[in-house]
């Protein structure tokens, strides 16, 4: 693996480290403060309130109107899907699979496109949201596309590891023009 990989990596695990301290404090201040928030005046009557409030106070968090927690460096990456080359937008999706991983411990649950997409867009137990839901990489279906505008593949390997696969720009699977994210540390074991 490269420096400049390594590099990324590391940061990637700090600021995911970061991350998974801030939601383990979130969880706590929320345990603590769930008396107190049956306390309160019908005009703060939903979650969505301390969710919000406590985004605000986070410079890395963004409230979202329906009470979903958006992350803002998640989204970040996200916009930069198809700014550059098809492989760093492979790139990209792995990094954002890695941040789901690093707060939830494993993948999202599922196979398809859509079931994946739908928890990193905020359909998990902490309603945090890593993909800008109004992304221009996304489909009307709920489906993250490639910069051809194909869903990309997503094939689980291991609970911390997924394959992602783009259809190219012929949009067609199993072709010459695929592309694909290597999982280095699971090739030997595929290849017995």
């Amino acid at each position: 693996m490269s420096l400049n990989k390594w590099i990324s990596l590391l940061a990637l695990l700090c600021f995911c480290g970061s991350l998974v301290f801030l939601l383990q404090a979130r969880r706590d201040k929320n345990q603590s403060a769930g008396s107190a928030a049956l306390s309160q005046s019908s005009d703060t009557a939903t979650g969505a309130s301390s969710s919000k409030a406590e985004a605000e106070i986070d410079p890395r968090l963004t409230p979202l109107s329906d009470g979903r927690v958006l992350l803002n460096s998640s989204a970040a990456l996200g916009e930069e899907l198809g700014n550059e080359n098809p492989e760093r937008d492979l790139e990209i999706v792995a990094q954002l699979l890695e941040q789901y991983r690093l707060v939830f411990g494993e993948n999202p649950m599922g196979s398809e496109n859509e079931e994946i997409v739908a928890q990193l867009l905020g359909k998990n137990s902490q309603k945090l949201v890593f993909i800008q839901p109004e992304s221009p990489h996304l489909s009307s279906t709920g489906e993250l596309l490639d910069r051809w505008d194909s869903p990309f593949v997503f094939h689980p390997l291991a609970a911390s590891a997924m394959e992602i696969l783009s259809l190219g720009p012929d949009q067609t699977l199993w072709t010459e023009d695929d592309l694909i994210f290597e999982l280095e540390e699971f090739q030997s074991e595929l290849q017995l």
